[in-house]
């Protein structure tokens, strides 16, 4: 890029050229057209885009460094984003993903591993072969943590379950995890006294 004027202007030219819907290919046409490498189209392209003169989203064709500052997508997270919009994002995405797999697994019951902790996890099987799979898996890592001497994370529902610490903090955080479960459910919460506290 040269001085700040003539930037601007080569940037407002880029952008009117990636701006443009019916052109599957902008940065090959910003190459093309100026004569550079696509790479340094798609800097360019880039550079447009945080100074929001390109409007557009980048086609799923383009190149993945493209796709890569847009937050909110799953290619930003992957990049390494962790802001809300490429979390929750990223969280849809899999939540979709496991659904499909589970709503797919009635009719493909052949292919489930019946017995393992994939069977359990990745297909949502709850037969009771998967169930015991699941279960000896979570105690095995338990054992893991614990033989390895790991911190646990008190004060959270991590440290109540996977870590089985029943101190003040750990209880109240399965406590306020359970309220708002079955709070968001309709129902009247009431709490219990755990037999850990005294």
């Amino acid at each position: 890029m040269r001085n700040d004027s003539s930037s601007k202007l080569l940037l407002a030219r880029v952008a009117d050229i990636y701006n443009d819907e019916n052109n599957p290919h902008p940065t090959r046409t910003i190459a093309e057209r100026f004569g550079i490498s696509t790479r340094t189209a798609t800097r360019w392209a880039n550079q447009a885009r945080e100074a929001g003169l390109i409007t557009r989203t980048p086609p799923l064709g383009g190149p993945i460094s493209e796709r890569r500052n847009i937050h909110g997508t799953t290619t930003c997270y992957d990049a390494g984003c962790r802001c809300d919009a490429c979390r929750t994002a990223n969280t849809e995405y899999h939540s979709r993903y496991r659904r499909q797999r589970f709503n797919s697994a009635a009719d493909r019951t052949d292919e489930i591993p019946h017995g393992t902790k994939g069977g359990y996890r990745n297909w949502g099987c709850k037969c009771d072969e998967c169930v015991a799979a699941g279960s000896a898996e979570n105690l095995k890592q338990r054992r893991n943590r614990l033989r390895r001497k790991e911190s646990t994370p008190h004060g959270t529902l991590s440290g109540y379950q996977s870590w089985g610490c029943r101190c003040v903090p750990c209880i109240n955080a399965s406590r306020e995890y359970r309220r708002t479960r079955v709070e968001s459910a309709g129902r009247e919460y009431k709490p219990r006294k755990s037999r850990f506290e005294s």
